[in-house]
């Protein structure tokens, strides 16, 4: 399990299975038992509908389908849920197999429109460019959840975007900053060349929705618990460098900067790249992965994290270092090759 089981716990839920869920099939415990279930299915059938029967993940996907199975095998939420069983299946180089999202559709997309920004090929880019401003602005959550939040246990979604299709419902914070940032970044080109901008209601709906996860301390909350994004540091370490510099810090006048470099050069591979293992998350603690191999994702995070701390200007040479491990790792049609994925979610590795 991703974290350990004490004495205590495991002797408590001992003494439920033994003594107290039995007491559940008779009554009065019956009565209860029946009363918790009916509420359970509630919210199971309450979750579906607003997820269009994807759910948050294949594990709460196939429990939910599970429960519509058992209150009725011939239901059309147990129907429903059968349709998007596919949305989970991925056919990889050694066969089929069921992701544990449904794909990552509009964090992929954000990124890729900010790289293809960064090229400066814009007029040549504009057809691919226009393709994902228009996902992306499709994409976007126009709408809350309905009904009372607070009953359903449910945060407000109003232009949010999810990990993948508006379709999951599930607003990300750093999703809905990445979109958001794509869909800005795009409405300062010509529209003849990438569409029509987002509109200024649907812009101040997603910058309000990124406020409402601000925490009492300045921080933003995440859907997800530590570590279970991105793989923690070098992920966590671009971000926070890249939120520093838009406040103003800079290399010269942020101690904070200067510690972050000091973090990322420390963990730089002898090739030039670096590498984190998903064990980061498990155990708290940097680990690169096995065989110290460099990996495309983290060695361009780290990159890009070192590039907008103004590392180049104190020693580029590092930075052709990492630059040179992205070349040589590039295949001759220009894609990279398929690693260990560079993130984690709810506690499980993405093999």
């Amino acid at each position: 399990m991703y974290s350990p089981h004490s004495l205590v716990q495991g002797m408590s839920w001992a003494f439920l299975h033994k003594f107290v869920e039995p007491i559940m099939f008779h009554w009065p415990g019956r009565k209860l038992r029946e009363k918790a279930l009916a509420m359970a299915i509630r919210h199971v059938h309450y979750e579906d509908e607003c997820t269009h029967y994807i759910n948050l993940g294949a594990v709460p996907k196939a429990l939910s389908m599970l429960a519509c199975w058992i209150e009725d095998p011939d239901s059309e939420a147990f129907k429903c849920h059968i349709a998007r069983v596919y949305d989970y299946l991925w056919v990889a180089e050694d066969g089929m197999k069921m992701q544990i999202y449904d794909g990552s559709q509009v964090w992929d997309a954000g990124f890729t429109v900010e790289a293809l920004l960064a090229t400066g090929l814009i007029k040549e880019l504009g057809p691919t460019l226009k393709r994902a401003h228009a996902f992306l602005k499709n994409s976007q959550l126009l709408e809350n959840f309905p009904g009372d939040l607070n009953y359903w246990y449910r945060h407000i979604s109003k232009g949010g975007w999810t990990f993948t299709t508006a379709d999951d419902g599930w607003l990300v914070s750093d999703c809905t900053g990445t979109a958001l940032k794509a869909c800005l970044l795009l409405s300062n080109i010509s529209p003849k060349i990438v569409g029509e901008p987002m509109e200024i209601d649907r812009q101040y709906d997603g910058i309000n929705c990124l406020m409402s996860f601000m925490n009492d301390n300045g921080g933003f909350r995440h859907l997800n618990s530590y570590g279970s994004w991105g793989v923690c540091f070098t992920y966590g370490t671009w971000f926070a460098v890249a939120g520093l510099v838009c406040a103003g810090r800079t290399f010269t006048n942020s101690a904070t900067i200067r510690k972050a470099c000091d973090f990322l050069l420390s963990k730089e591979l002898p090739s030039g790249g670096w590498g984190e293992s998903y064990l980061s998350a498990h155990i708290v603690v940097y680990t690169n992965l096995k065989g110290n191999r460099p990996h495309g994702t983290h060695t361009a995070w780290a990159v890009l994290a070192l590039l907008d701390a103004g590392q180049a200007e104190i020693d580029p040479a590092l930075l052709h270092r990492g630059a040179r491990v992205l070349l040589n790792l590039q295949l001759e049609d220009g894609e990279f090759p398929q690693y260990e994925k560079p993130f984690v979610i709810q506690g499980n590795c993405l093999p």
